[in-house]
């Protein structure tokens, strides 16, 4: 189970609630955002050789902005966010970027898969090559 997933959970938040704050289109967008980032990264900084994790470690950390607008965006949908003490957010935040190399390695191994298939290594898959799965569930 993810970080965050298992982390709302226990502070209360249901999985209907946790779907309804993807849904917001300030977190769309972010999501939006970050798998642009991914799909550019990924075609810039993997060499074809070095083992995914490695490049997937990499194209999280030139998305690392991403990421926390990603995290900015779910806490400001959280039922009385306002009120949400800076040690809440900074843990929500903390489990945002503890899983991104995971969340991060299945576009790499998609984008290996494209290039060992015939795909031009320098130019940026689409959605239709490589799909918005970020996040198909939750966190």
């Amino acid at each position: 189970m993810d970080q965050l997933v298992a982390f709302s959970r226990t502070e209360g938040l249901s999985e209907a609630q946790q779907d309804e704050i993807f849904k917001a289109s300030n977190v769309q967008l972010a999501v939006s955002d970050m798998v642009s980032c991914i799909r550019e990264s990924v075609v810039f900084l993997d060499d074809l050789s070095s083992d995914a994790e490695t490049i997937a470690k990499a194209v999280a950390q030139t998305c690392n902005q991403h990421w926390a607008e990603l995290a900015k965006a779910y806490i400001s949908n959280l039922p009385n966010n306002q009120a949400l003490s800076s040690d809440y957010k900074n843990s929500i935040t903390s489990a945002f970027n503890e899983g991104k190399v995971e969340k991060v390695l299945p576009y790499v191994l998609t984008w290996r898969g494209l290039v060992k298939k015939g795909w031009d290594s320098k130019k940026q898959p689409t959605q239709k090559e490589m799909p918005d799965t970020l996040f198909p569930k939750g966190i």
